[in-house]
């Protein structure tokens, strides 16, 4: 699995080929929490991403990757 920081508040996540889970949670010392605002499904077609499907409610509780790659774009926010 692999993360990239596109910015503060934004990640694209690759993941498959094994089990694994992605949490995020605000940096140590911040009293804040964390909230997933935006997740889609998609791909990157000659650099660009293309969203497949936008997912919500229990799909967003946990971000969970299987044996299948998959790629995903996720925007999150403090409050």
């Amino acid at each position: 699995m692999a993360a990239l920081n596109i910015n503060p508040a934004v990640f694209m996540t690759e993941g498959g080929r094994e089990m694994s889970r992605i949490v995020f949670s605000a940096m140590m010392g911040e009293n804040r929490k964390v909230a997933v605002l935006k997740l889609q499904d998609g791909k990157f077609e000659k650099g660009e991403w293309i969203p497949a499907r936008t997912l919500n409610g229990d799909e967003q509780m946990m971000i969970s990757f299987s044996d299948v790659p998959s790629c995903l774009y996720v925007e999150l926010y403090k409050y």
